[in-house]
């Protein structure tokens, strides 16, 4: 699968989660049942509260197979451990620093791992190994952004 590139086909390819805001600004629930649950070849802690284990991500079912697989071969190459913390999937929210522009996370095509140590702005210590891996599979890594991002992976550019 190819990932969506540029704003008409990103809306495209996962729909268009602004037309299921409502009125009091929440997102419908029609919206979030395009979420699924993709299992974590093992589980994660969570960035926000180690004691808490992630078995898997939220994730719009457009990318459920995309997921997998990249977890699945970050695993196989015996990279998984190198991933500390989960940090987030789908969540309904503009993208930091702006105001208007939606998050590739509200799409639920968003990933975020180790954000402890790469945090937005930071060189980070992402293992580049990870990084050659989901690239690989067709993911853009933030931290090859002009405003680095290196914890956030996501399936389509150019939003």
């Amino acid at each position: 699968m190819t990932a969506p590139v540029g704003e008409d086909a990103i809306k495209h390819f996962y729909g268009d989660p602004h037309i299921f805001v409502r009125d009091d600004g929440t997102v419908s629930p029609l919206w979030e049942a395009r979420m699924t649950v993709v299992a974590f070849p093992s589980p994660l802690p969570l960035g926000w509260d180690k004691s808490k284990l992630a078995k898997g991500a939220r994730v719009n079912h457009e990318i459920a197979d995309e997921v997998d697989r990249a977890c699945r071969i970050i695993a196989r190459e015996g990279l998984w451990p190198r991933l500390r913390t989960f940090d987030g999937a789908y969540a309904f929210r503009a993208q930091r620093g702006s105001s208007t522009k939606t998050s590739l996370h509200s799409f639920g095509a968003a990933l975020d791992f180790n954000a402890e140590t790469n945090q937005l702005g930071m060189t980070g210590d992402m293992d580049m190994g990870i990084v050659q891996l989901f690239e690989a599979c067709g993911w853009t890594w933030g931290g090859r952004w002009k405003r680095s991002d290196p914890m956030h992976f996501q399936f389509g550019s150019g939003y």
